[in-house]
């Protein structure tokens, strides 16, 4: 009985530390890899016009963009990546890409890339 409860612990350490290892490093890593190319290169502090230029039409309303920005998204995989510009005076201020993956075993939510061209926002919003 105790060379069972041995192994049954020793099977869930292994399981758990895979787990652990896919979560912090493999995920991150692979979306860091998977993210659209174009995306990579966007910086903040370009006018409106140039974003929309540069990565096409936003799949947000664009009627609300003084308000709420522009966001964009893209899939590939199990990986949803989303791109939202948020601007002043129709400069963008700050670019947020977020990266959602999900399977049948994993649902991870985490921030690729946030460049803002002032202090305050830097705080991360939906």
């Amino acid at each position: 009985m105790k060379k069972w409860t041995i192994i049954t612990m020793t099977v869930c350490i292994l399981f758990a530390l895979v787990y652990a290892f896919a979560w912090f490093f493999v995920f991150p890593r692979s979306a860091a890899v998977m993210t659209p190319l174009k995306w990579r290169a966007v910086k903040s502090g370009h006018r409106r016009s140039e974003y929309l230029y540069y990565l096409g039409d936003p799949n947000s309303d664009t009627s609300k963009w003084h308000s709420n920005g522009d966001k964009w998204i893209s899939y590939n995989g199990n990986y949803t990546f989303e791109m939202q510009v948020d601007y002043k005076d129709s400069i963008g201020r700050a670019v947020y890409l977020k990266y959602h993956f999900k399977n049948w075993l994993f649902d991870k939510d985490d921030i690729v890339l946030s460049d803002s061209a002032d202090d305050d926002s830097k705080m991360l919003h939906n």
